[in-house]
């Protein structure tokens, strides 16, 4: 399980979560329903690569990365660092789990050379 301090840092994230080792290998961001408001990659380790983050609405048990299709993906430009504001919120109703890899669309499966730093803002 990532790195989770239940901190406030603005009236809509309550909860901030670090994946700091993000990889292909499926990790569980959260066990159960949750709200993202924000999330930054940070993709400067890899100057030369596109990161594609994909994300699914379901436990890590339940993920096959390369297989199960996810619910979304970003891919972000090799050696640059954003951070994304959802207004509305994205809304997992089941559980977040993460991947990082080379490959866009549901077949990657590709660990980045690497690791990418994911960090999830969250209200719950």
């Amino acid at each position: 399980m990532p790195e989770e301090k239940a901190i406030v840092v603005s009236p809509m994230v309550t909860k901030v979560t670090k994946a700091a080792t993000a990889t292909a290998t499926k990790m569980a961001v959260s066990t159960t329903a949750t709200d993202v408001r924000a999330m930054r990659i940070n993709n400067v380790a890899n100057p030369a690569a596109i990161a594609v983050v994909k994300t699914w609405d379901t436990g890590a048990g339940s993920v096959t990365v390369g297989t199960t299709a996810p619910d979304m993906i970003w891919s972000q430009p090799a050696g640059t660092d954003t951070t994304y504001i959802f207004i509305s919120g994205l809304v997992y109703t089941a559980a977040l789990t993460l991947a990082v890899v080379t490959t866009a669309g549901t077949s990657g499966t590709s660990s980045m050379a690497s690791a990418v730093d994911v960090t999830f803002g969250r209200v719950s």
